[in-house]
């Protein structure tokens, strides 16, 4: 059995075949995924891409992935892990602005007070 599957995630040339004995005992999403790193990556931005997942959940999930060799994913795969990553930096900045208006906000029962006087 040779190189014979290419995976979908990275485009590494793998192999597999769910009717030879070597791969009997094998996972069948080794049908189009060399890892199951790269399974739960591209899973992840694919559901993320139809709109089945928010980018919070997104980023949660790849928070569990090993994204260390990110730039060996195919094209359309890094930009939509970028896309969730940058999400986790507009996280941070739309919960300190949150802070920040929380701060800002007068409670309500010193506007009665004051009004009332």
């Amino acid at each position: 059995m040779a190189n014979n599957r290419v995976c979908l995630t990275c485009g590494k040339a793998y192999e597999y075949c769910g009717y030879c004995p070597m791969s009997k005992n094998l996972p069948m999403w080794m049908n189009l995924f060399d890892t199951e790193n790269c399974k739960n990556v591209f899973e992840t931005v694919s559901d993320y891409a139809q709109g089945a997942i928010s980018k919070e959940i997104a980023a949660t999930n790849l928070s569990l992935c090993d994204l260390s060799k990110v730039s060996t994913y195919k094209e359309n795969i890094q930009k939509l892990v970028s896309e969730i990553i940058d999400n986790k930096n507009d996280k941070k900045v739309t919960a300190t602005k949150k802070r920040e208006q929380a701060v800002k906000i007068v409670p309500k029962s010193k506007v009665n007070k004051n009004s009332v006087d």
